[in-house]
């Protein structure tokens, strides 16, 4: 398999999840579960995004 793909499917995984559990979460009126999710979900987007610059960089762009 190749590794950058893992890469980025398991961070997009990981936020699917997190939103699913987040979304149920604030359907049931437990916005203090939901809180240190969306903290979580913030730090995976945080991921993908370095990961994604990363790439665009690595083909000679400079994107930010």
């Amino acid at each position: 398999m190749n590794e950058d793909f893992f890469d980025y499917a398991s961070i997009m995984l990981r936020m699917d999840r997190l939103n699913k559990d987040i979304h149920q979460l604030l359907l049931e009126g437990k916005f203090e579960q939901s809180k240190p999710l969306t903290q979580e979900l913030l730090f995976q987007t945080r991921l993908l995004h370095l990961w994604i610059t990363q790439k665009l960089e690595t083909h000679g762009h400079n994107y930010d």
